[in-house]
């Protein structure tokens, strides 16, 4: 049976909706293209950094709306919207590492590949679970459950408080006589828990901001491994923002400081864990990872491992991190389950790189 041929006006009613309704989409999606692909250069003004994380969301809805336009006959504005969908694909794509091998970067003399295999002299490789553990989070039961279920060799917490630092202390004390902690009221203590001792460590302050860092080392079999844990501010206002941006540049200025020290041919294997606030497609991420002769730890083991925010799926970015020196590899990552915070904690073993030649 054919259905009835909608009266004329009828069909220019609904054209002129569809007008309406695609001028309307273009406006706000044109302007909120062009902001988001500034986001990718700059982080200033400030509201650019709120922007800048969201490139998998971004690229998904323009590709959604540049099927519309075809839909609605709007070829043009489907290849504009293609385009940017494709820029935003690329952004999350490309490997923000690939233009910043050590032998590059002159941080180190030393220059394994990317893909170097772990060096099979140096010992079991070290597990560690790092996690954002929500300062408000009153029930621990899922961590200690997910630590009793791994038992990981370091576990470096941020967000830890005076309470939290109690019920950590209770539980964990025994099996982690080694533990360090920098607990505070607001949002940035910190807690580094280990079943061998550290060979040393210190407070550190980045951005000249009263938010503690905690610099440390190892022993991993015949070397020494040190590690950073930070937790830059999150973007905001322009102060916070710039803190923001500030405290990742001056973390490349760390590595340069640790590189120096490292006898040529030898590096110091070297580990930041953080919730850097930061994506790596964020424009001060991909200048530490670059500057800093960096790469995160996650590649090769997960394709996108979104870590934050835990309650809104859809809006989910990779802001906790894991950052490798050449001297490391990465032999396991994954993001952990729902331990009550708005981030999900991280699992990795890293053991050391089997070395190279020294260049030339």
């Amino acid at each position: 049976m054919l259905l009835p041929t909608p009266p004329a006006t009828t069909r220019s009613t609904l054209a002129g909706m569809a007008r309406a309704a695609f001028w309307t989409l273009t406006t706000i999606a044109l302007p909120g293209s062009l902001l988001s692909t500034w986001a990718y250069f700059s982080s200033s003004p400030a509201f650019l950094a709120q922007l800048s994380p969201f490139r998998v969301q971004y690229a998904a809805l323009l590709a959604a709306y540049a099927l519309l336009c075809l839909a609605l006959r709007r070829p043009r504005w489907a290849l504009v919207f293609c385009a940017f969908a494709a820029f935003n694909t690329w952004a999350v794509l490309r490997p923000s590492w690939s233009d910043q091998h050590p032998a590059r970067s002159g941080l180190v003399a030393y220059a394994a590949p990317l893909d170097a295999p772990p060096d099979a002299t140096a010992g079991a490789p070290l597990k560690i679970l790092f996690a954002n553990i929500l300062s408000s989070n009153s029930s621990p039961e899922r961590l200690l459950a997910l630590i009793a279920a791994e038992q990981p060799d370091l576990i470096a917490l941020l967000e830890v408080n005076a309470r939290w630092r109690a019920q950590l202390e209770s539980a964990l004390g025994a099996a982690y006589p080694f533990a360090f902690y920098k607990n505070r009221e607001d949002n940035f203590g910190l807690a580094v828990l280990s079943r061998r001792p550290p060979l040393s460590g210190r407070v550190e302050y980045f951005a000249d901001v009263e938010t503690p860092s905690f610099d440390f080392n190892l022993e991993h079999g015949d070397r020494h491994l040190r590690i950073l844990l930070t937790h830059p501010l999150p973007p905001g206002d322009t102060a916070s923002t710039t803190l923001r941006d500030q405290h990742l540049d001056d973390l490349a200025n760390w590595m340069r400081f640790v590189s120096e020290l490292t006898p040529a041919g030898s590096p110091t294997p070297v580990l930041l864990l953080g919730d850097f606030n930061a994506t790596p497609w964020c424009p001060p991420l991909r200048r530490l990872l670059a500057a800093g002769g960096l790469r995160p730890a996650a590649l090769g083991h997960a394709a996108l491992p979104v870590t934050w925010p835990v309650p809104i799926p859809f809006l989910r970015v990779p802001l906790d991190h894991a950052l490798l020196n050449p001297a490391l590899v990465c032999t396991s990552y994954r993001v952990g389950p729902d331990i009550g915070s708005d981030h999900y904690p991280v699992l990795l073993e890293i053991q050391i790189a089997r070395q190279a030649a020294p260049s030339r």
